[in-house]
């Protein structure tokens, strides 16, 4: 069974990605990837862990459940590292020099993961305008918090 930390982290990307139709909402037309754009899968090992793909058009964003044939790699992560680099209690240049991040494929992924935790640490410390402000620190403390009752009791 999928986390439910980690289906709440990307859930509400997917519902939304799918509403939208791709379209980038205003609050992420600044989202940097280094010019990267393509397809890349996000691969979350271990128990609770599972699969998705992010896509990236200028000024389209899509997000999926599982894996796409056509990605121009893959990012390996352990579900457990990939919380701690939400949280803030680690870096991504240190997952992947210690591998407990690999990429497969296309290196700019790492763009993407960045580009997932900077997102996701803007909306824990409420730096999106209206509404979001107020949501999205609720939602990211969710999220750790469901991760974390999940560790619980069993090594990751």
């Amino acid at each position: 069974m999928m986390n439910l930390g980690l289906l709440l982290l990307f859930l509400p990307m997917i519902v939304f990605t799918h509403v939208r139709r791709g379209r980038t909402p205003a609050v992420l037309k600044n989202l940097d990837l280094g010019g990267w754009r393509g397809c890349g899968n996000i691969e979350v090992t271990g128990a609770g862990g599972s699969t998705f793909h992010m896509e990236f058009e200028p000024g389209i964003v899509r997000v999926g459940f599982g894996s796409k044939s056509d990605a121009v790699g893959t990012v390996s992560i352990s579900l457990k590292t990939l919380f701690q680099l939400l949280s803030g209690r680690g870096s991504f240049a240190s997952a992947m020099m210690t591998g407990q991040m690999r990429i497969k494929g296309d290196g700019h992924l790492s763009f993407l993961m960045g580009a997932l935790a900077s997102q996701f640490q803007a909306a824990a410390t409420g730096k999106y305008p209206g509404v979001l402000a107020v949501l999205g620190p609720l939602w990211a403390k969710l999220v750790l918090a469901l991760s974390e009752k999940s560790f619980a009791g069993r090594e990751v």
